[in-house]
């Protein structure tokens, strides 16, 4: 829908008239020009580490190791819809270009280790995934976090974190950034949103623990070429998430097919707190 002419022309007067503040490019996709503005406005009280939201989505384990996992997602307050917010997907390039990414992830972190923290406290071991922008680190970032992990040992082990796939592949010198991570003890995740399974193999270089795939690249593979596509990655003691599953329907497909944890809206609701009773889904 927009957001309205007269608040353009109030962004416009307050970002000072007749002067640009970015250029409105294809690659914001089928975002509505004056949506892109709006969400500038917001990343640019995000780089003094204002307007964020945290919640956490559980995902459901089909052959997980019992321990409950979270997905961390930061979000933009969206004064307009509340409770909907504006998404990582969303603001990505608008933060990276305002330099704004790295507080993002900077408050994500701190704010799963205070989870991991309280989950502790309860006798929990709850594990927290946090989606970190390798283009957006900063030696200040790596230097903070293994700090961080210092005086948090005792719930390092609570963490992991999400790296795009796309990115790291397009990027291979962003791959000493990786091990660096991995050095300091972190469990590290995969993301592919390719929508395919093609870059199984080429994903197997990477030092990671877990791979996320979008369940459009899974639900249509018959499950013996599934399989034989995912036998290495298995063999070499790693899992697979499935996210953006839409129904419970597909429950017995998936745990045929020996995914780990499953997320989707369907299944669980994010939340700002981490009081999900997870029960093993076994078919």
């Amino acid at each position: 829908e927009g957001i309205g002419l007269a608040h353009v022309r109030a962004l416009a007067y307050r970002l000072g008239g007749n002067r640009y503040d970015g250029v409105l490019t294809q690659e914001h996709g089928s975002m509505p020009a004056e949506r892109v503005m709006i969400i500038r406005e917001w990343v640019k009280e995000v780089a003094k580490g204002q307007n964020i939201t945290i919640e956490f989505q559980p995902m459901l384990p089909l052959h997980g190791d019992g321990v409950g996992l979270y997905a961390l997602d930061a979000k933009l307050r969206d004064y307009r819809a509340p409770l909907a917010g504006v998404t990582r997907k969303e603001y990505l390039t608008l933060a990276r270009d305002a330099q704004a990414l790295s507080m993002i992830d900077r408050i994500s972190l701190f704010s799963a280790f205070e989870a991991i923290e309280e989950q502790r406290a309860r006798g929990r071991d709850t594990q927290v995934l946090v989606p970190i922008d390798l283009k957006s680190i900063t030696e200040a970032q790596l230097n903070w976090l293994e700090a961080e992990l210092r005086r948090r040992r005792g719930y390092a082990s609570g963490l992991l974190i999400e790296l795009d796939a796309t990115l790291l592949l397009e990027s291979p010198e962003l791959g000493s950034i990786v091990q660096r991570l991995k050095d300091f003890g972190i469990l590290l995740v995969l993301s592919d949103d390719s929508g395919g399974l093609t870059r199984i193999e080429a994903l197997q270089q990477f030092p990671v623990t877990m791979l996320r795939l979008p369940f459009n690249a899974v639900e249509n593979v018959p499950s013996n070429t599934f399989m034989a596509l995912m036998r290495p990655w298995y063999a070499s003691g790693r899992s697979l998430i499935v996210d953006r599953v839409a129904n419970t329907d597909a429950v017995a497909q998936l745990w045929a097919l020996e995914i780990a944890y499953l997320q989707g809206d369907a299944l669980a609701a994010s939340g700002p707190r981490l009081d999900y009773e997870f029960v093993e889904y076994g078919v």
